[in-house]
């Protein structure tokens, strides 16, 4: 799914360019943020951020953002975010949908895995709780943003699914094994990423080794010719659990 380049002003140059004219200004190009509606087609992009609370519940206006692929983001998840930081918001996006490869008939999936920098942006502004110092870390510094996320929870894995899902009004998931076994071959990455998956035979516990059944068990998978799998007790394995990545996939045709 490559990214087609629209030429599309961004949310940045808007808000440069309105300070001393109105949208109109732009006439014959694509904008990264396109407002419509009574009183509303000549507003200043500036004035749009400042004011989105207030337009998104008015009635007879629409707000509407756009990646410079022309990928759509909801505006209600960029509240209170800078012309910048959408912007850069909106690359990672890009990037996030130039990944994708064909797995189902139903679904997508990342060839890649999940980001820093992707996972950064998507996570901003949002009540997102980290705990692992290591995955903090990884947040933290913007010399990493290309390495993939790591340290992650199963949990983190779905709830940054549903931000992703709210942000760009498509059905991400956290992939299951039909998604890997139809592509784990040509997947790229190292890392075990989490699934959906749900682990009901013996524990891989050495001592003791008995027979139990763990309906909430996981499995993790990583790309190879060999559909490397295994499981993981609950959310993670503690204190030592792996370094953990996120790999999603997307819903065809919405």
């Amino acid at each position: 799914m490559a990214v087609q380049a629209t030429g599309r002003i961004t949310v940045a140059q808007q808000v440069s360019r309105v300070k001393t004219q109105a949208v109109g200004g732009f006439a014959g190009k694509r904008l990264a943020l396109e407002v419509s509606g009574p009183q509303g087609t000549e507003r200043r992009a500036v004035e749009v951020l400042k004011d989105l609370p207030g337009l998104l519940g008015k009635q007879g206006v629409r707000v509407d953002f756009y990646t410079p692929g022309g990928q759509w983001l909801n505006p209600e998840c960029l509240v209170w975010q800078t012309a910048e930081q959408i912007d850069v918001l909106a690359t990672e996006i890009d990037k996030l949908f130039s990944g994708l490869i064909d797995a189902t008939e139903t679904h997508m999936i990342m060839k890649g895995e999940v980001s820093v920098a992707l996972f950064r942006e998507i996570i901003r502004g949002v009540d997102f709780k980290i705990a692992d110092v290591k995955l903090q870390a990884l947040v933290n510094d913007p010399s990493l943003k290309e390495q993939s996320i790591g340290h992650t929870y199963k949990d983190q894995a779905r709830r940054f699914a549903r931000r992703l899902s709210d942000l760009t009004g498509r059905e991400w998931i956290v992939p299951g094994e039909a998604e890997w076994e139809a592509t784990g071959d040509i997947l790229e990455g190292t890392n075990w990423s989490w699934t959906s998956a749900k682990y009901t035979g013996k524990t891989v516990q050495d001592e003791p080794l008995t027979p139990r059944k763990w309906p909430e068990d996981s499995i993790v998978r990583r790309p190879g010719k060999d559909h490397e799998w295994m499981p993981v007790h609950g959310s993670a394995w503690k204190p030592s659990k792996p370094n953990f990545t996120i790999r999603l996939g997307l819903r065809k045709n919405q």
